[in-house]
């Protein structure tokens, strides 16, 4: 795992694909912090309890990165927890970026490796990011596509012609990574996505501002925010627990002695001296 640096024009899914990466990590059990604005209870299953997910500020500063901690306690790098930055031209470039806030935000940026963190960088263009970090820091550049917005030559306009409607490829997002920066550099994987189960679990019209006042907080879980209020559906392990619990039926009650029914007929007090008279009688055996 390493330092991503996802970049794409407008439109192409570069929010999309990372809110796949935040989904995979947190259904792995990893940690993730990012100043997106997710709705967790549309993103994971309304079961799922165990998750620790941090809301950055618009524009986090050193602060704010130092009370997210830890994101693995264990070497194992696939264990690390992701840190999550969008629109990073807006804050993260060499004219608008404080020389007094910047070295100490790099210097984290630089140990959030052993920090137990991977970090994602998300903007339009490498260039749009200040050039330190995008040299010393990135290490794998991440270049996202639309298919749909890719024609079909041929049978595209014999679609349009025949039927007015032009054949495109579906709506699918495709995320090359590339180890290094540019086109010739080798490619290391491609993540593919689709954008029905995702865009409900993020906020796609969220405007990033420098006033952002609410500072650094944890999102619930799904099973806390909705998940508890109703009825969960059952997953195969639950049918597999059913089906392996034995039914404990309760067994009828004994009939009560003609002798005791007559008795507790009478009087309170007069009961008691009966019952116990005619127990030691041995009535009832």
């Amino acid at each position: 795992m390493s330092d991503y640096l996802v970049h794409g024009k407008k439109g192409n899914g570069k929010s999309l694909v990372v809110v796949g990466r935040i989904k995979d990590a947190l259904l792995a059990g990893k940690k993730v912090a990012t100043n997106l604005n997710l709705t967790l209870e549309e993103l994971l299953p309304l079961g799922h309890k165990q998750v620790i997910c941090y809301r950055l500020p618009d524009r986090p500063t050193f602060a704010d990165m130092q009370a997210i901690g830890v994101g693995s306690e264990k070497i194992d790098e696939s264990t690390y927890g992701l840190v999550v930055l969008d629109e990073m031209a807006t804050w993260m470039n060499a004219r608008s970026w404080a020389d007094k806030e910047r070295q100490a935000l790099l210097d984290w940026f630089v140990h959030s490796r052993k920090l137990g963190w991977d970090t994602y960088f998300i903007c339009q263009s490498p260039d749009q990011i200040d050039k330190q970090v995008r040299t010393s820091l990135v290490e794998l550049s991440v270049s996202c596509k639309r298919l749909d917005k890719i024609r079909i030559p041929f049978l595209g306009a014999l679609t349009k012609a025949m039927f007015d409607v032009e054949l495109r490829p579906p709506k699918v997002h495709v995320a090359t990574v590339r180890y290094g920066s540019g086109h010739e550099a080798v490619v290391n994987d491609r993540w593919v996505y689709r954008g029905h189960g995702l865009y409900a679990g993020y906020d796609t019209r969220q405007v990033f501002k420098a006033d952002y006042s609410d500072g650094l907080f944890s999102y619930l879980s799904p099973w806390h925010v909705k998940g508890r209020y109703g009825k969960l559906p059952m997953r195969l392990r639950d049918y597999i627990k059913l089906l392996f619990t034995p039914s404990f039926s309760r067994p009828e009650p004994k009939p009560m002695h003609p002798l005791a029914r007559l008795v507790s007929q009478l009087p309170a007090p007069d009961r008691v001296r009966h019952f116990q008279r005619l127990e030691q009688l041995g009535a009832f055996k």
